[in-house]
């Protein structure tokens, strides 16, 4: 095996034993040139939110929760409530951090199905 053929082989061309040795090298040049494949990045899936009712005052963890208004919809929280939500309050947070409360006795889960 040449030169060529190894670098052929290491680029990852099948390299058919009836090319001549410019052919090969056109194909070697054609791999060198051609972009480098990026690694495909799976994307990351969205986090799953569950909705709690704190018993007591609570500083969520996670940056991305939404309060329950007077009108029932969710909203994002104010600037106050990002560092303390008061005990009465539906707040949705990411489903782990939803679990944890839960255990800890700091909310009780306001899901239909309970």
């Amino acid at each position: 095996m040449n030169d060529l053929e190894k670098q052929a082989k290491e680029l990852g061309i099948k390299v058919d034993g009836r090319w001549s040795e410019e052919r090969l090298q056109e194909e070697i040049d054609k791999a060198l040139a051609a972009p480098a494949k990026a690694p495909k990045e799976e994307p990351k899936p969205e986090p799953k939110f569950f909705p709690v009712k704190l018993e007591k005052n609570y500083r969520p963890i996670s940056p991305d929760f939404t309060i329950l208004d007077d009108e029932g919809d969710y909203r994002e929280p104010t600037d106050e409530e990002r560092f303390k939500v008061t005990a009465g309050r539906s707040i949705k947070i990411p489903v782990e951090e939803a679990q944890s409360v839960i255990e800890k006795g700091i909310a009780k889960r306001n899901d239909p199905i309970r």
